[in-house]
């Protein structure tokens, strides 16, 4: 029975907080899946990738958990990282798909530093996730082709299951032959691996001088093997913010597909082909006695991020804070940010400029509040309702409602 506006919204919604609950916990992986497209279809029973996007049908989708939810999109990503969607072209298939779904649930497993019933702990099929290679070893120690030659000797039964038989078709890999020229896909692929994966090991290195606990797991033992001299990485919060922005302003009605994409009901655009018009967001700055310069810094540094990444594409609003509002400034980019006067030092209380800001901002879509957390955090009835992003740089402050983002001074 196809789903109504509202369950189509709610699992649009799941789809986006996964990736970012992803995006959070898992930085590598997260930082690939905004480069691909995320979307719901019904030609599709279950979920599958082409090698650009990871989709769902709705119906399948409302069938789980959160848990499932993001490993099968780990799962889909790892698909397109490993490049499975352009190999196997003379392979038999059946076997070819286990292949590569025993070495990719492997390799999961390996960078995240947990086992199967540790990560499916919850889901409603923890059996069908296999990882062992035909010879008892993980299937991150091997190539699919390896794993495929394998179960070929072995005389694998067509009547075994694949590791995610309920969760995901392989019938849309784009198979090529091994001679066919590497795509522009596959380069642009290839290279955001490698920045990605770069971020990440520079960021597990200046947080380990630095005596900083780091993300969890580790890289996939197939990316740490692929590539060479590898330094730093680290997630930029900034994406974060635009996957908040997406959920929670998104009216859902979505861009409509282009011709690649006609078969699809609904989709979500890859970030990096994003054009979003950002407008009335509100920025709140904490400008109280305890924010020091540092603080600030770090404050006004995030939102020269936002700028440069939005290219000019916005028209938002800065409020300076303390007990009053001291400014409330309309920004499209640093030059009017630059006239900003700093003014404050006093104590902290959000109720009076949240009045002022309605009466001086129309149509406000959400607030994003940048602070130390020293505050009476006020009301959640104070925001009229309206999505609240909370930037908070003391990890033991954290109020009661919105979406909170600890970052580092």
């Amino acid at each position: 029975m196809p789903l109504n506006k509202e369950q189509l919204q709610s699992q649009i919604k799941r789809l986006l907080m996964s990736r970012l609950n992803i995006l959070v916990k898992h930085g590598f992986f997260g930082v690939l899946l905004m480069k691909a497209k995320l979307g719901l279809t019904s030609s599709c029973d279950t979920a599958y990738t082409d090698a650009k996007g990871i989709y769902f049908n709705p119906t399948f989708l409302t069938q789980l958990t959160d848990d499932e939810i993001e490993f099968v999109m780990l799962h889909e990503i790892m698909h397109i990282v490993l490049k499975h969607c352009y190999r196997g072209l003379k392979a038999d298939q059946y076997l070819f798909n286990i292949a590569c779904d025993i070495v990719v649930n492997s390799n999961i497993f390996y960078s995240l530093d947990k086992t199967k019933g540790q990560i499916l702990k919850n889901t409603t099929h923890p059996s069908e996730i296999m990882h062992l290679a035909p010879n008892g070893k993980e299937g991150y120690l091997y190539t699919a082709e390896q794993v495929y030659d394998m179960l070929k000797k072995q005389g694998q039964k067509k009547n075994a299951k694949s590791s995610l038989a309920l969760f995901d078709n392989h019938s849309y890999w784009p198979l090529y032959d091994e001679e066919s020229v590497c795509s522009d896909d596959e380069k642009e692929w290839d290279m955001l691996i490698k920045t990605a994966a770069e971020t990440y090991l520079e960021k597990r290195a200046k947080d380990k001088k630095n005596n900083i606990s780091s993300y969890p797991g580790r890289l996939p033992l197939s990316i740490s093997l692929a590539i060479d001299n590898l330094n730093e990485a680290q997630v930029n919060w900034r994406i974060v913010l635009q996957e908040f922005l997406q959920e929670e302003i998104n009216d859902y009605t979505f861009c409509p597909p282009d011709h690649r994409y006609q078969d699809f009901e609904f989709f979500l655009p890859a970030f990096n082909e994003s054009e979003y018009k950002l407008q009335n967001i509100v920025f709140l700055i904490d400008v109280s006695g305890s924010i020091s310069k540092k603080y600030l810094t770090t404050f006004f540094s995030e939102i020269k991020g936002l700028i440069d990444q939005f290219q000019k594409n916005l028209r938002c609003y800065i409020g300076l804070f303390d007990t009053e509002m001291k400014s409330i400034t309309e920004f499209s980019d640093m030059k009017d940010v630059e006239k900003i006067e700093i003014k404050g030092g006093g104590g902290t209380d959000l109720t009076k400029p949240l009045i002022e800001t309605f009466d001086r901002v129309n149509d406000i879509k959400c607030f994003v509040i940048l602070t130390d957390g020293y505050l009476d955090f006020p009301k959640e009835s104070d925001f009229k309702n309206l999505p609240v992003l909370w930037l908070i740089t003391e990890n033991d402050k954290t109020p009661k409602y919105g979406k909170v983002i600890h970052i580092k001074s």
